[in-house]
C-alpha cells in the first residue's frame, strides 16, 4: 500500500513539475513575441530561454535544438556548457 502511494506521490510531482515548466517556458516566449516589437525587451532572449525550457519536456524540440547547434559551432558550444544545468533543471522540476 505504501508502495503504491509513494508511486502516485512521484507521479503527481512529475506532471506538476512538467505543467510549471510549461508555464514558465510559455510565459517566456509571449515576452519574447512581445519584445520583438517593443525596444526596451530583449525578444531573442526571452525566445530562447522559453524554447530551452520547453526542451526539457519536449523530445521534438530538443532534436531541432541540437540539430541547430550541429549546424552552428556558438550554439553548439552553448548548449554544451548548458548540459549540466540541464540536468539540475530536470531534478528540480522532477523530471527525471
Amino acid at each position: 500500500y505504501n508502495q503504491i502511494k509513494t508511486r502516485k506521490y512521484n507521479s503527481m510531482k512529475k506532471h506538476i513539475g512538467r505543467t510549471v515548466l510549461q508555464i514558465i517556458a510559455l510565459v517566456f516566449i509571449v515576452f519574447g513575441i512581445i519584445g520583438l516589437f517593443l525596444p526596451f525587451l530583449q525578444g531573442i532572449i526571452f525566445l530562447v530561454i522559453g524554447l530551452y525550457l520547453l526542451s526539457l519536456i519536449s523530445p521534438r524540440i530538443r532534436e531541432h535544438i541540437h540539430a541547430w547547434g550541429r549546424r552552428h559551432s556558438f550554439v553548439g558550444r552553448v548548449l554544451a556548457r548548458l548540459e549540466g544545468f540541464n540536468v539540475r533543471l530536470r531534478r528540480w522540476f522532477h523530471l527525471e
